[in-house]
């Protein structure tokens, strides 16, 4: 039977708005294998406190999934490409929270990474992403580093705003995500995968059907979006107090004049889970993503 969905476009558009500085960092990636696999790779990632977070899953993220999937024998099922993206999600996180831990320069290592042919990771200088070659079909450990101090924000209360490069070791420059992966073969593909951490939105829009006919309407209807993570969302307040009361020193949601956050030390945070430093996850900013197949 014919495939629900063929790709006829892709794009991407960025502004910084009134900042002084843009954060964020968007990843547009297209994988090919002798596998069969093409496959598609979006993503936006909104950061805060500086570029180190968004610039570093941006670099990361395609580089593990295109990994992930490479160790897959044959062309990726709808399932495999799922648990391709979220265990990729969950490899960068640990990997950039790894790496920020560690003071003066800053390294993490990948432990997991696995090539099935000879292959080497470009080195970027200017960003100072440094990736090794991994050959001979077997495991190797790939490093990142960051520079001494590119982790640590802090937080301007007039603004609202995090800023980068200063402040309290504690205040670690972080990001939301939402990317989504799909089939672009010639014959398409029957499923969109979209994976959310934070308040970064993935709407999927389309024509509506005008009532009681089979034409199509001149309005777009939104069929599917994502669930913000926000502090005053029911599902994460519940979350959060769970947490809480297993010991678990997570920080419970709270409102001033109709704003919800979560403190974290002497810092406010409009999100309920994001990638952060270890300091804020364990007070609950989790990265774990929500991941939805939508056919």
């Amino acid at each position: 039977s014919p495939h629900l969905a063929k790709l006829v476009g892709q794009g991407v558009w960025s502004s910084k708005g009134r900042r002084k500085a843009q954060e964020d960092a968007f990843v547009l990636h297209e994988i090919h294998d002798d596998r069969g696999n093409n496959v598609l790779m979006a993503g936006v990632f909104d950061g805060h406190g500086g570029m180190a977070a968004s610039t570093s899953v941006s670099q990361i993220l395609p580089s593990i999934f295109a990994s992930e999937l490479s160790s897959i024998t044959e062309r990726s099922t709808v399932s495999q490409l799922r648990e391709s993206l979220n265990t990729a999600w969950e490899s960068t996180s640990d990997t950039y929270r790894s790496g920020c831990d560690i003071q003066g320069k800053r390294y993490a290592m990948i432990t997991k990474l696995l090539c099935l042919r000879p292959c080497i990771f470009m080195c970027d200088q200017s960003s100072s992403y440094y990736y090794l070659s991994i050959t001979n079909n077997l495991y190797y450990h790939t490093s990142f580093l960051i520079s001494s101090g590119e982790c640590v924000a802090d937080y301007d209360p007039i603004e609202g705003v995090i800023l980068a490069s200063t402040g309290s070791e504690d205040l670690i420059a972080g990001t939301t995500a939402v990317a989504a992966v799909m089939s672009v073969g010639t014959d398409g593909g029957d499923e969109l995968i979209i994976l959310n951490c934070g308040d970064s939105r993935a709407l999927l829009v389309g024509s509506g059907v005008e009532d009681g006919q089979n034409e199509i309407s001149s309005s777009s209807v939104v069929y599917f979006s994502t669930r913000d993570h926000s502090p005053k969302d029911k599902r994460e307040e519940e979350r959060l107090q769970s947490g809480k009361g297993r010991g678990l020193g997570y920080s419970l949601p709270e409102c001033s004049l109709g704003r919800w956050y979560l403190t974290i030390g002497d810092y406010q945070y409009a999100v309920s889970r994001s990638l952060e430093g270890t300091f804020a996850t364990s007070k609950g900013i989790v990265s774990n993503a929500d991941v939805s197949s939508i056919n």
